[in-house]
């Protein structure tokens, strides 16, 4: 297994994974039912700096994410709908970037989903509905 899949694993089992300074720190949510298997624990530790990698990126990722979403909350004009081929096309290549584990490339994506949100944004304040 590696990194991705071994987090996988752990969300099936519900089973938090936490960064913890230079350690992992395993929670099992329910412990008396789903404890931590051993052999689980030993492949999170055969696999640590990868974990610590992935977490870091998804660290990276859910905030660069968030700053967005912030943004395109900020600007989004009430009513505004971005109900659209387009955007379900922008809301693929995101999911594709978020896995990719390529923050250069999320950020790429980011930037030409928002840019497509507002060019909407600004036709719906102007009263132009085909942007």
């Amino acid at each position: 297994m590696n990194a991705r899949q071994l987090l996988e694993e752990c969300f099936r089992r519900f089973i938090t994974v936490k960064r913890v300074g230079d350690s992992i720190e395993l929670e099992a949510l329910f412990p008396e039912d789903l404890p931590i298997p051993e052999e689980l624990i030993e492949q999170v530790r055969a696999h640590k700096s990868e974990i610590l990698l992935t977490l870091d990126h998804d660290e990276a990722a859910d905030a660069m994410l968030l700053q967005s979403t912030r943004r395109l909350a900020e600007a989004w004009p009430e009513g505004c709908d971005l109900d659209t081929e387009a955007w379900v096309d922008h809301e693929e290549q995101l999911n594709a970037a978020y896995w990719s584990g390529d923050l250069d490339e999320l950020k790429s994506v980011l930037e030409a989903q928002e840019h497509y949100a507002l060019r909407v944004f600004r036709a719906y304040k102007s009263g132009v509905r085909n942007v």
